[in-house]
């Protein structure tokens, strides 16, 4: 192989290289909204599971692709139930229609059922709003769920 072989071979190597780290970096999706919140929630219900008193701190994100996912951590307690600690990670996908976001949870849990009340079939749906200029209003069509800040 002579020289100039190996200089074509090298940088064609070289822009494959350049190409493939271009195309991924363009690929990631970037956050559509991320906010966090600190949420105390308090139900009395007639149900022993609906009797819930704690406070989470809720981290949510929505992606461009469709996606987004969930955080909670935080302690919840009742009189008629033991102490629960809440670590939760539930990703959902997520459609637009109208002013609200329809999302459909990977999972139900205890502490998505506190922020969200019962579930029907793992869906929600939330809409944003913004307050003033990084705090919004999270909303599902029948009551305020809480207020968080965007990062």
């Amino acid at each position: 192989m002579s020289m100039k072989n190996k200089w074509y071979v090298l940088a064609l190597a070289v822009l494959m290289v350049v190409s493939s780290i271009r195309l991924g970096w363009e690929t990631q999706s970037d956050p559509l909204f991320e906010c966090r919140a600190r949420v105390h929630v308090k139900q009395l219900g007639v149900e022993s599971d609906l009797c819930l008193n704690g406070t989470l701190d809720v981290f949510l994100s929505l992606h461009e692709s469709g996606k987004g996912y969930l955080l909670m951590s935080g302690s919840l307690s009742c009189p008629l139930l033991q102490h629960e600690i809440i670590n939760d990670v539930v990703n959902f996908t997520y459609s637009k229609e109208g002013n609200y976001y329809s999302l459909n949870l990977s999972k139900s849990t205890v502490g998505m059922n506190s922020l969200f009340g019962e579930l029907k079939n793992g869906n929600a749906r939330i809409k944003l709003t913004q307050v003033n200029s990084g705090d919004y209003i999270i909303s599902s069509p029948i009551k305020t769920l809480m207020m968080c800040t965007r990062d």
